[in-house]
């Protein structure tokens, strides 16, 4: 289990601009003291900064090589054959997930369509991830982000995805082998639908960031949504790929427990929209 953090925060504002307009880059340091379940040395330097006052809050990973795929036997055909994957270059990734409030954003200015929304509470809807993202609308948001930032946002790898969620854990989830709902939305043992207990209080997609952070310091790396990322569809790792099926990531609210493991893998068409699929943005560094 992952001990909780002891945190000692300091802050600095780095004056920025772009374009005519000026803005303040917030960059964030903390000091984590991470249990024995993540490889990440105690009293790591944690790094987060925005872009821009519209821009999601960033986490700089660290590079690392990790083991992609089932390696516990409990997963898919898909999840195989289980590789070595070596992340030599940092990047940065969306501590959350895109949440309504960033989306509305791109909305008010022409360059996101306005989605449907079937479940949630209103009264939280900003601090949601936004939900019915189809991987085309996903674009969209890219752009637009790019746009305002000035610098390239994109959709994590597959390979991104694992390595952040993971965390530098090889258990079955990032926080043990068991799933817990202290750790994750997720929906009921048996298929289908959400399900509410302990910290888990939703029935749909809860507000972002309710649970506690991995050893990266992400939130909502399993349940909740689930998270598009770049890459084409396969049968398997190395068989052939299908572009017009895009890979999702993480699980979802109305997941059973085996598709919230940092391993599973599911698709979805790049047109089609459905109410547990969000997504989360990664910029190189």
């Amino acid at each position: 289990m992952i001990a909780k953090a002891a945190q000692a925060t300091d802050y600095a504002l780095e004056n920025c601009s772009h374009s005519s307009s000026a803005f303040y880059r917030r960059i964030r340091l903390n000091r984590l003291a991470v249990g024995q379940s993540g490889k990440q040395p105690n009293n790591q330097t944690q790094i987060t900064f925005s872009d821009c006052a519209l821009c999601p809050e960033m986490v700089i990973l660290p590079a690392g090589s990790f083991d992609q795929g089932d390696l516990k036997g409990a997963g898919d055909e898909d999840e195989r054959p289980v590789f070595t994957v070596v992340m030599s270059t940092r990047i940065a990734m969306a501590r959350t997930e895109v949440t309504y409030r960033q989306w509305d954003q791109c909305v008010r200015v022409g360059r996101c369509e306005a989605l449907p929304e079937e479940t949630g509470d209103a009264i939280k809807r900003v601090e949601r991830p936004v939900q019915n993202v189809s991987w085309n609308d996903t674009r969209d948001f890219l752009a637009w982000l790019t746009d305002v930032s000035g610098h390239a946002y994109r959709l994590a790898t597959e390979s991104e995805f694992e390595y952040a969620a993971r965390a530098g854990t090889k258990t079955r989830f990032s926080w043990g082998d068991e799933p817990s709902r202290d750790y994750a939305n997720y929906g009921t043992d048996v298929c289908c639908g959400g399900h509410a207990e302990g910290m888990d209080k939703w029935f749909s997609p809860g507000p972002v960031g309710s649970f506690p952070a991995n050893a990266f310091g992400l939130r909502d790396m399993a349940g909740n949504v689930q998270e598009w990322v770049e890459d084409c569809w396969s049968e398997s790792y190395g068989g052939p790929v299908n572009c017009e099926f895009r890979v999702l990531r993480g699980g979802s609210w109305s997941s059973v427990p085996k598709m919230i493991r940092p391993a599973n893998r599911d698709k979805g068409p790049l047109d089609v929209r459905l109410p547990y699929y969000g997504f989360r943005v990664v910029r190189d560094l």
